[in-house]
């Protein structure tokens, strides 16, 4: 019987150990996986086989190329459709990437009235969003070295690349888990009025049209197989608002980077504005306006891989 106290008294020894061992160890921290932009916000992929369209602002130019409001001249609101084709990926290079590239059309239908007997001479221009490209995982815009081949349309507020400088493409560094991807993005744009044509003529006005086609053609340098390129079109397109609140600043700027030139050094204003362009922005925020914040419904949305591959 004495026996027994021992062998009760060592096993609630052995118990409250395997318990105090328990209480004290500290649970298994969590592992918590980041979820993709495009997912985190809900945003629905669109096929990149249907034809998109968002509304452009038509405005006139006198012939130094100043605006000015013709209040004889009306003309018929009007969009800017797009059509996206021709996809194609490049062989892996030593760094294990590729070059996607693609084409877009991106028609433009002009229609005014022009009362009679006005004594104006002025030229008819437009405002448009062209589409954007952002990275699937972290919703950042990437930086794009757009350039025009028929030096007639104008990116506002684009840092001008160094013509010393051979490498066409702009980078932008996506990192995600962990992992740093450098992606860069050049556009080539030529783009042609089809001819201004009468289409109506009355006792009170005459009615014209005209047509803007332009091809654009991208191109992506990323790694192999990264599923991350994606396209985005702003719906909203442009406005009356939106153009003048970007003239004021491109003009602006303009001025700040002449009078930079001509002394030699950059002022307060100037270095703030290029930080401007410079900063990174997600899909949802604006370049213009640091104070707008898009959302879901403000885009359509599709992957650069779903573009109809070229024949």
């Amino acid at each position: 019987m004495k026996k027994v106290f021992p062998i009760i008294i060592a096993i609630i020894i052995i118990v409250c150990g395997v318990l105090v061992f328990f209480y004290f160890q500290k649970e298994p921290e969590k592992v918590i996986e980041a979820v993709p932009y495009v997912e985190e916000n809900d945003i629905e992929i669109l096929s990149a086989k249907e034809e998109y369209q968002n509304p452009v602002y038509i405005y006139t130019q006198d012939k130094d190329g100043k605006t000015i409001d013709i209040e004889e001249v009306e003309f018929k609101d009007s969009v800017k459709t797009y059509n996206f084709y021709d996809y194609s990926v490049s062989e892996e290079d030593e760094n294990g990437y590729v070059t996607y590239s693609f084409k877009y059309d991106s028609d433009m239908e002009i229609e005014y009235k022009s009362i009679k007997n006005q004594n104006y001479s002025w030229y008819y221009s437009y405002s448009s969003v062209s589409p954007g490209f952002f990275d699937y995982y972290t919703g950042d815009m990437y930086y794009v070295n757009s350039i025009s081949l028929d030096n007639r349309n104008v990116v506002l507020l684009q840092e001008d690349k160094s013509d010393d400088d051979e490498d066409k493409y702009k980078y932008t560094d996506i990192t995600w888990n962990n992992k740093t991807y450098k992606i860069g993005v050049y556009t080539e744009t030529e783009s042609e009025w089809q001819g201004n044509k009468l289409l109506e003529d009355t006792n009170e006005y005459k009615k014209y049209g005209d047509t803007d086609k332009s091809k654009t053609t991208v191109y992506i340098y990323a790694p192999k197989d990264y599923d991350g390129l994606m396209v985005s079109i702003l719906k909203r397109g442009s406005s009356k608002e939106s153009f003048l609140n970007q003239m004021e600043q491109n003009n602006r700027y303009l001025e700040l980077k002449k009078e930079a030139e001509e002394t030699g050094e950059k002022s307060e204003e100037l270095l703030k504005i290029e930080e401007k362009i410079n900063r990174l922005t997600k899909l949802f925020e604006s370049v213009y306006n640091e104070n707008l914040k898009y959302t879901k419904d403000d885009f359509y949305v599709f992957r650069v891989s779903d573009i109809k591959p070229s024949e």
